[in-house]
């Protein structure tokens, strides 16, 4: 099948310098060419931006004074492209690198179905060395009464063969997938109260209650590079906070008055088993960001946390 779709691919860079260059040939080495690249940053103290502009110079780029957050950054974009007639939106981290048929395969599969309006790849994990054969997340299944999501295949001893060429799924892996314009136009792309993290969940819901569907699909593959050693210990303080208080945000809004009380007790019974995971994740001081996410978020505090991650 021939198509020719236009795909915009979101960027928001955020110092991710030393992401790019991986980042950039991947996007030009695909075998997919109707693509145009949509960038802001938010106000890097590195040179990604220059660096981006060097790969793509004709780039659709915005440069903010402040840090606006992943969530307000992609619906900056995502409006600009649909201003421009994009057909397709592709929201990609920048610490992502794509497989040459990734994007291809990802627009077909959307354009075959037509019930589909949104696709994702499966994602392994990228490190020191390279790419890896170790599945980050193929098939993500969100529960809606707690705001979590749970992989349903990953590891390193998963069969690449023996996994499904295809599966429908009711959320797609936040940092690497492929949605519909003209839905996004409809029910819109992320919350800007989230800031980062947890932006996925809410438009699943609402892909859901529209009736949409997402698959995922095995050929078309990507790679994530994040840093996920214990000596990353401020990405993991981020993550944990604004996963935590953002779980809340969703609750609120949709009015799950009941997820507010029921994850509050979860969260003070498993105290105990958190101070094993936080020592053997990143350190006791994890704690500290984990359950002031979560009075934050009771709190129903929204946007950039006032707070410093160190």
């Amino acid at each position: 099948m021939k198509l020719n779709k236009k795909v915009a691919i979101l960027l928001v860079l955020y110092n991710e310098e030393k992401y790019i260059e991986r980042l950039a040939k991947s996007i030009i080495n695909q075998t997919y060419k109707e693509i145009s690249i949509y960038a802001i940053d938010n106000n890097s103290a590195d040179s990604s931006l220059s660096l981006l502009l060097k790969y793509f110079p004709y780039a659709n780029t915005i440069s903010s004074k402040k840090n606006l957050g992943f969530a307000e950054g992609n619906n900056i974009l995502a409006k600009n492209a649909i201003n421009n007639k994009e057909d397709l939106l592709f929201i990609l981290n920048t610490d992502m690198e794509l497989d040459s048929d990734c994007i291809t395969n990802l627009v077909e599969v959307i354009y075959e179905n037509d019930d589909v309006v949104g696709a994702g790849p499966i994602v392994y994990f990228g490190n020191k060395d390279g790419r890896t054969h170790n599945v980050q997340c193929y098939a993500d299944k969100t529960n809606f009464t707690n705001a979590s999501t749970r992989t349903l295949y990953t590891g390193s001893d998963i069969n690449f063969e023996e996994l499904p060429q295809t599966l429908y799924v009711n959320a797609l892996h936040g940092g690497c997938f492929m949605i519909q314009s003209s839905l996004i136009s409809e029910i819109g792309l992320f919350n800007k109260d989230n800031f980062m993290y947890n932006d996925e969940v809410d438009l699943a819901y609402r892909i859901h209650k529209h009736n949409g569907k997402l698959l995922v699909i095995k050929n078309a593959r990507a790679w994530h590079f994040h840093d996920w050693s214990k000596k990353n210990k401020t990405g993991y303080y981020l993550q944990y906070y604004y996963m935590n208080r953002n779980r809340f945000l969703f609750f609120y809004r949709h009015n799950k008055y009941f997820s507010v009380f029921r994850e509050v007790m979860i969260g003070l019974f498993s105290f105990p088993l958190k101070i094993k995971w936080a020592k053997k994740t990143a350190g006791l001081k994890l704690l500290k960001y984990y359950y002031l996410g979560y009075w934050h978020g009771l709190l129903n505090k929204k946007g950039k946390a006032k707070i410093e991650f160190k």
